[in-house]
């Protein structure tokens, strides 16, 4: 093999300075995604095919044929049972038309099979997007690469997420992408991004639309009625585009509704539905489970109603309609309870929307969905494992919060799925599962989830608010790298220097940047010019982190004609690795 110059010797004037350890992020992040996919399949396909909560199974099935057999027009007249809006329906669709299409007698079976991938890849994608923020915000720290890979390993080899996909077959993967996406659009400044994906949440189910759209309308009303909205140019035609990052009025709250009701319409109206019909099938839904809690381990399943026991002590439903405390219900406290959570929360977000507040908010609501209200289910917390390894990545405290909120979704999940009535054969008899739905293990759930979302509530309150941003701190533990062109800023605690090629993403910059971060603050200055931008504009929107990504200057000349007579090299076992996980 040829060695290569020292010191750099043939580098192509102008090339990137990134430095080659930033190089091996990229298929470090492949190996990554690779791994979390073959653990899912080995768990949905290899060790324990065909397993999962029974009825749901059955139900997706179901709905993928009849999706197939009538399409969006003839879906809700023909399906039966369904209590989905119609955001999944697209993903279950072209399953049914591939099980039809291949299968000559039994296409259910076939369709049965396949309704673990959706939710798989979109597991995958998760990650990915995780990578993709952490390391955009953390940059041009030089451990952006390490906390993005970081964030999304915290995520995927998560048991809750590859348990709730790969074993139990369920959807909650699609709800957590949609919930980080409109989280990623409103720190990022898209407000019309973040409507239209905030509608977009509760046509994949009511409750993630329920987390996102009261956070959208109160950052957008923050934002617009004082004009203090950030100034990134949303994606769009570029006249449009333009216009819409120096407007910051009042205006932008009606195009961002109108964006909210294009999506309703292009999404709902081929299957017939307005938001009447929406309104009543939400409606319809929530009436069906009339209980203090539907399997979920929340404060809920420590209290009984009428003559029947807690949850935790019976296994049995208790209904939230009757007389509770005084002339109340359940339902009745469980709405209160939500109702003042979601107030204390948004009350944050009407005081500061940072990047920082706006990842707290999102946690903290999506807790607070499956704490407080009654009649959840045992999953409605799976979107909090989507927001928090961007806490964790850069905080102990928080990594400890992920690892114990973990154990106790574990607990929940296990012993719901291994009940003999829910499960397939091949998950009754699973380990553990009668002795977590003993009290003290419902106990212990219940103390570790609840323990979470009070963690999230008092980090909302003032006195934390000015606390430094875990991602800035943690990018920055290590020296700052000196690179062609940086500088440190008078009186600023840290400077680090931002390669030419990605400054230019930032804030348009042709040269070398040198980056500042003071607290919530960064700076990026170029021969005397300031740019200010808030954190949340730390890293670059999506096209031009992938443009850099795929298209850097090349670090050396093309010396591709010379090699051309070399005989090819060894395998490492870098590429032993890949092609075993394939």
């Amino acid at each position: 093999m040829t060695s290569t110059p020292a010191h750099g010797v043939d580098r192509v004037h102008g090339a990137s300075g990134r430095p080659l350890r930033a190089l091996s992020a990229t298929p470090a992040l492949i190996i990554l995604l690779l791994a979390g996919l073959a653990l899912r399949l080995a768990i949905a396909y290899v060790f324990f095919p065909g397993s999962g909560f029974k009825s749901d199974l059955s139900t997706y099935t179901s709905w993928a044929l009849t999706m197939a057999e009538h399409g969006p027009s003839g879906f809700y007249a023909h399906a039966g049972f369904i209590d989905y809006p119609p955001g999944y329906l697209y993903i279950l669709w072209p399953i049914g038309l591939v099980a039809k299409l291949l299968a000559s007698g039994d296409p259910a079976s076939i369709a049965q099979g396949l309704i673990k991938l959706p939710p798989i890849l979109i597991d995958m994608a998760v990650g990915a997007l995780l990578y993709s923020l952490v390391s955009g915000w953390a940059r041009p720290g030089r451990r952006a690469e390490a906390l993005g890979l970081a964030a999304a390993a915290l995520y995927i080899f998560n048991p809750v997420t590859w348990y709730d996909s790969a074993l139990w077959g369920q959807t909650d993967a699609i709800g957590a992408l949609v919930l980080l996406l409109g989280v990623a659009a409103l720190i990022r400044g898209n407000s019309e991004g973040a409507a239209g994906l905030a509608v977009l949440a509760g046509l994949v189910k009511p409750q993630y639309g329920l987390v996102l759209g009261p956070l959208v309308i109160f950052i957008l009303l923050k934002r617009h009625l004082s004009k203090s909205g950030p100034r990134n140019e949303p994606y769009g035609p570029l006249r449009l585009r333009a216009w819409l990052a120096r407007e910051q009025g009042p205006v932008r709250i009606l195009t961002s509704f109108l964006t909210g009701l294009v999506v309703f319409f292009v999404v709902a109206l081929p299957f017939g539905m307005g938001p009447y019909e929406y309104i009543a099938l939400v409606a319809s839904t929530t009436g069906t489970y009339k209980y203090l809690t539907v399997n979920a381990y929340n404060p809920w399943a420590l209290i009984g109603a009428g003559k029947t026991s807690s949850l935790a002590s019976s296994g049995l439903w208790s209904e939230d309609t009757g007389r509770l405390l005084g002339p109340l219900s359940g339902f009745a406290i469980g709405t209160v309870l939500l109702a003042v959570g979601f107030v204390i929360g948004l009350a944050r977000g009407l005081w500061r929307d940072d990047r920082r507040s706006i990842v707290l908010l999102a946690l903290f609501l999506s807790a607070a969905f499956f704490i407080l209200p009654t009649r959840v289910h045992e999953r409605y917390l799976f979107p909090v494992f989507a927001f928090l390894p961007m806490l964790a990545v850069g905080n102990r405290r928080w990594t400890l919060a992920l690892v114990l909120v973990a154990v106790g979704s574990f607990i929940n999940l296990h012993a719901i799925l291994t009940i003999p009535t829910y499960a397939t054969d091949n998950l009754k008899n699973l380990p553990f599962g009668e002795l977590f739905r003993t009290y003290p293990f419902v106990w212990l759930s219940v103390l570790l989830q609840t323990a979470g979302f009070a963690y999230a509530a008092w980090r909302l309150r003032p006195a934390a608010a000015d606390d430094p941003d875990v991602i800035d701190t943690a990018a920055l533990k290590v020296r700052p790298e000196r690179v062609r062109g940086s500088r440190l800023a008078p009186g600023s605690a840290v400077g680090t220097a931002a390669p030419a090629g990605f400054a230019s993403t930032l804030g348009g910059l042709g040269r070398a940047a040198t980056t500042v971060i003071t607290g919530r603050s960064v700076r990026l200055e170029d021969d005397g010019d300031d740019f200010e931008a808030e954190s949340w504009a730390r890293g670059p929107g999506a096209l031009a982190w992938l443009k850099y990504r795929l298209t850097p200057p090349p670090l050396r000349r093309d010396r591709s004609a010379e090699l051309a007579a070399e005989p090819y090299g060894r395998w490492d076992r870098l590429d032993l690795l890949i092609v075993t996980l394939i």
